[in-house]
């Protein structure tokens, strides 16, 4: 790297999105990291507030042309590299990093269609939405390559409430059927409609979120399967390119689409796995207990093999990660909602010792107690 693009690289970029994203805020300063650059996060509702003097280059969001906020020409006004992470204004000449929706999409058709699911539903907030277009388009192609047809139900300038949409959908809907939905929090609300109106889940009705959530999925009753679009690996990735354009790099690429999405399978799609569902609701109800893989066999009636088979194949890893990952996830929603100390915190999630908990914490997400609840609180204020 030569002198003036360490320069550049130590000074300060910007994660300008319409909709803040922990996960892209966290891809970004891990390669920020690695190059000495600051990162400042500036809203739709802060940006006017916020000194960016110095400033080398952005990551934004850009927001579509109804919003009024004025943070696109804040950004554009600025006249320094920026790298956009969606197609809200796709007139614009800039260097994009996007998700996979259309391969998001995709997945959920074939998810479906490989438990026997004939009718293919899609629901979000669509029209005019091109993460919603490109979702529906690769549902639709996986769809016709099984010989099914989607029905869409779209909620934007609908007229009336959502609720009002699902429970119409829902009432003309023929079981079982496979829902795919725009985003966790809308699957969340079709799940709670789908109880409401006495039907199965997954056996009547199959769910599957389509931006992962771990609000809107992993603590819904009960937990909803939804696709990990790899939103930490955009950010990284952009912060990459961000990097490449301030330090003039040539044949630096105008668009990248991130690999790697995942389907986070849960109860909403389990089909034939009642040891799956009786084990992830144990350790949900248990994880301020000292929990064994033994403790979590017998509640499954399980035996060892069969249930970290299980868990490798659906969750990517076995029981006790599970279970270490879920108590590290409860300790970051009571170290944000309440003002327990970490070692209190440490015994409410299942920790004799805090040092334990301390070390699992850093490990599963790179840095301490105390740097996490400082870092939110600031994102928040």
């Amino acid at each position: 790297m030569n002198s003036s693009c360490a320069e550049r690289s130590h000074a300060l970029w910007i994660y300008a999105p319409i909709a803040y994203e922990s996960e892209v805020h966290r891809g970004i300063s891990r390669c920020a990291s690695q190059t000495g650059a600051k990162v400042t996060v500036v809203l739709p509702n802060t940006f006017r507030h916020i000194d960016v003097s110095g400033a080398v280059g952005v990551i934004s969001a850009l927001e579509p042309p109804g919003l009024l906020s004025g943070l696109n020409a804040f950004v554009l006004q600025l006249g320094v590299p920026v790298v956009d992470l969606g197609l809200n204004e796709p007139q614009l000449s800039l260097p994009r990093v996007l998700l996979d929706y259309k391969a998001a999409g995709k997945l959920a058709a074939e998810q479906f269609v490989a438990h026997g699911v004939r009718n293919l539903h899609y629901m979000g907030w669509c029209g005019g939405r091109w993460h919603d277009d490109l979702r529906i388009d690769g549902y639709q192609q996986a769809a016709r390559a099984a010989g099914l047809k989607v029905h869409v139900t779209a909620f934007a300038d609908a007229g009336s409430p959502v609720s009002e949409h699902i429970d119409r959908a829902l009432a003309q809907m023929a079981l079982p059927a496979g829902v795919f939905c725009s985003y966790d929090r809308v699957a969340a609300d079709v799940l709670r409609a789908v109880k409401k109106r006495g039907l199965r889940v997954p056996q009547d009705v199959e769910l599957i979120g389509g931006q992962h959530s771990e609000v809107d999925s992993a603590y819904t009753d009960p937990p909803l399967t939804s696709i990990d679009l790899n939103l930490e690996q955009q950010g990284f990735t952009a912060a990459e390119l961000l990097h490449a354009l301030v330090c003039k790099h040539p044949h630096t690429p105008d668009r990248v689409v991130v690999p790697g999405i995942s389907l986070v399978e849960r109860h909403t799609t389990y089909r034939e796995q009642p040891e799956m569902r009786e084990a992830l609701q144990y350790i949900e109800r248990n994880l301020g207990t000292d929990l064994s893989l033994d403790d979590v066999c017998r509640a499954a009636a399980a035996s060892r093999s069969t249930l970290q088979r299980r868990f490798k194949q659906y969750l990517g890893h076995g029981v006790m990660t599970e279970v270490k990952l879920r108590r590290v996830e409860k300790a970051k929603r009571l170290l944000l909602q309440t003002t327990w100390s970490a070692t209190e915190i440490a015994g409410k999630v299942g920790y004799e010792t805090a040092a334990h908990f301390y070390r699992t914490f850093k490990e599963v997400e790179g840095i301490s107690t105390g740097q996490f609840r400082k870092r939110s609180r600031e994102q928040q204020s």
